[in-house]
């Protein structure tokens, strides 16, 4: 059975983790498997980069040259994690 692809975006403290995590509570209250992935994340060394994009206050340059090597070095590992998974382009399958 094919599922759902669903991605929650928005600007910083529009509240995206507070409507996944309801998200989440409601699929799982109806038995709904779900694999719930995050940018930057998913991987030892984008989580790091995460917490410190989150824990940090720095300058927008900065932060600009911190997640974007992310998007375009680790991407791929981050891909293929989730391909581990079965997240894979309709036409792959």
């Amino acid at each position: 059975m094919l599922g759902r692809f669903i991605t929650i975006e928005g600007i910083d403290g529009a509240g995206k983790s507070t409507q996944t995590e309801s998200l989440l509570k409601h699929l799982a209250d109806q038995g709904v498997s779900v694999l719930h992935t995050r940018e930057p994340g998913g991987t030892p060394l984008a989580e790091k980069i995460r917490a410190m994009l989150l824990a940090d206050d720095m300058a927008p340059d900065a932060e600009t040259l911190l997640f974007f090597p992310y998007t375009t070095l680790f991407r791929s590992c981050s891909a293929g994690h989730s391909a581990d998974f079965g997240v894979r382009p309709l036409g792959a399958f």
